[in-house]
């Protein structure tokens, strides 16, 4: 999971927990988060981000899995996607 985040931004903390969370309890799961401080910074431009949080799911082979989403729901159906897909 990559989440693009913001200090300022409200809905970031209440997630934040939630996917540290799925993170902690499956080893194949990994959390990347990215502060985006500047709206247009390179990083954001290249992900399209353009709301908070945002995340991208991503499975073992660096496929995209999903579409981008800030649907909390969504995206544990797109972890859980990509962890069968590891079998």
């Amino acid at each position: 999971m990559v989440c693009f985040y913001a200090d300022w931004c409200g809905a970031c903390h209440q997630w934040m927990p939630a996917l540290e969370i799925l993170a902690k309890n499956d080893p194949n799961v990994n959390l990347v988060k990215i502060d985006i401080v500047k709206w247009g910074n390179p990083v954001a431009t290249q992900h399209k981000v353009n709301r908070e949080p945002r995340v991208l799911i991503y499975d073992r082979q660096g496929r995209q899995v999903g579409t981008p989403t800030h649907q909390f729901p969504k995206i544990v159906k797109f972890v859980d996607g990509a962890l069968r897909k590891r079998s």
